[in-house]
């Protein structure tokens, strides 16, 4: 009974070690991803919308931000819009009161040093 006893306790170990169950090893730290608004869409490549925009794009989104909200007739609207910089070329989007002033807030940019090229998705409110 003994010798039976020895036999089966080392295959009954090796049979729950084998039964073991591991979890995935998880990610104590893991890191949001990185958005910001001020990054324009690019349709080639997901990552490439996940990346951090270059110190120059998030100058030149300043700049834009400055000059309209210094223009006293562009300022009120510069609170409902957004403004994004990509490789020089700006995206707006957002709502603004009139055609005019959507207007006005595209040329203004297009006047800016730097800018490149905008792309106005500026909607008109009540249209």
């Amino acid at each position: 009974m003994k010798k039976t006893l020895l036999l089966l306790l080392p295959a009954a170990c090796l049979a729950l070690a084998a039964c073991e169950q591991k979890e995935p090893k998880r990610d104590t730290n893991p890191q949001p991803k990185s958005s910001y608004t001020s990054d324009a869409k690019d349709a080639t490549s997901d990552d490439e919308d996940n990346q951090a925009p270059t110190p120059e794009d998030q100058q030149l989104t300043q700049k834009v931000q400055k000059a309209l909200s210094d223009d006293s007739t562009l300022a009120p609207a510069v609170k409902k819009i957004t403004i994004s910089a990509d490789s020089g070329e700006i995206t707006l989007e957002g709502t603004v009161e009139t055609a005019k002033q959507k207007q006005d807030i595209e040329s203004k940019v297009k006047q800016i040093d730097g800018v490149k090229d905008v792309d106005n998705e500026l909607e008109i409110a009540g249209s």
